[in-house]
């Protein structure tokens, strides 16, 4: 991955546009949706730059940069379609550190801008890296239909309500947030009418607190079964969705030396990753959500499940790659671990 992605707080922070044709125009337009301080640097403007340096929001000077005005610059803009202009703020730039771009222009560029999907304060970007930039647009096409409107709202009121979720397990706020977003929020806004004076947000924040409560006072859930994965390729487009699904919300990742990493690299950032020498560290995972990864040449699924049921653990076996094409069930629950195996194990704990 050649361009790293972050997100840069503009809150206060100078920004400067280099040229003032249609192509600055448009990421003007992107730069007034933050708190930033927009210096367009322009001899001949556009109309519509005119027209928000008339009401304020942004700052225009008639020439082109100059060295003074890089002091506080957090990050800049350059229009290719004045090449003098361009070049003459290149040559300012480049001995600095200050990012800037230089509007459709790879080569010439420090940092790109992906295609952005706003749901402030959710925002989702997408980026080819420059390869493809209409590729950008039209997967942004289809995430904005896979977000609605209100998905910001709902990330705005969670935001809020974190500090109120300190205080529990991990595993519980994924519980209260996954209730939260994929039933109270969906259910609360078919059911709202904002334009008849419906307060959405305060009807959130309230439902919240009762989720809360309701959660807070149920018994404790089972814990989560260890789910086990037999994997003969490296190639994570041959996971199932369900294991995929499962692997980017475990907390522990348990894995044998010879799995790749473009498998590990579905597991969640904050997951636990641990390499798998013997059936005692699969052990390890009792009471949290856990994966574990077993190669084909070195791993024994059934032995290692039967180890985990005499300890007293849950188990599942997610489809893979190796049960397609074998007579294995996609998916084996821990009633279904062959009787021999479980039987033999009995056997030795009451020897």
């Amino acid at each position: 991955m050649r361009y790293f992605p972050i997100s840069i707080d503009l809150a206060g922070e100078a920004v400067a546009v280099i040229g003032g044709g249609v192509d600055a125009v448009a990421k003007i337009r992107l730069l007034l949706k933050t708190d930033a301080d927009i210096r367009i640097f322009a001899p001949r403007p556009d109309p519509q730059i005119t027209a928000w340096q008339q009401v304020g929001r942004v700052r225009h000077v008639a020439r082109g940069l100059a060295a003074a005005d890089l002091a506080d610059l957090r990050l800049a803009y350059i229009s290719g379609s004045d090449t003098d202009l361009r070049d003459a703020a290149l040559a300012l730039l480049k001995p600095s550190t200050i990012p800037y771009c230089v509007i459709d222009d790879l080569a010439r560029s420090r940092f790109i801008t992906p295609a952005l999907v706003d749901r402030a304060p959710l925002s989702v970007a997408i980026s080819t890296a420059g390869t493809a930039p209409v590729l950008a647009r039209r997967i942004k096409a289809q995430v904005e239909d896979l977000l609605p409107a209100h998905i910001g709202i709902c990330a705005r009121i969670a935001g809020a309500f974190r500090p109120h979720l300190a205080e529990f397990s991990s595993g519980f706020r994924r519980r209260f947030w996954g209730r939260f977003f994929d039933v109270e929020a969906p259910t609360l806004f078919a059911e709202s009418d904002p334009e008849n004076g419906d307060d959405v947000e305060q009807r959130l924040a309230q439902n919240m607190r009762h989720l809360l409560a309701e959660l807070a006072h149920e018994s404790a859930p089972l814990a989560p079964p260890i789910a086990f994965l037999l994997l003969d390729s490296p190639d994570p487009e041959l996971l199932t969705l369900q294991a995929r699904r499962v692997l980017a919300a475990a907390d522990m990742v348990i894995y044998d030396a010879a799995i790749s990493s473009t498998i590990l690299d579905y597991a969640r950032r904050e997951a636990e990753l641990v390499i798998a020498h013997n059936a005692d560290d699969v052990l390890r995972a009792h009471g949290v959500r856990a994966v574990r990864l077993i190669h084909k040449d070195g791993g024994d699924v059934d032995g290692e499940m039967v180890a985990c049921l005499d300890a007293g653990l849950r188990v599942q076996r997610l489809a893979s790659l190796a049960d397609s094409v074998s007579d294995t069930p996609s998916t084996t629950p821990h009633w279904q671990i062959p009787h021999h195996r479980r039987q033999h194990s009995r056997e030795s704990l009451s020897a």
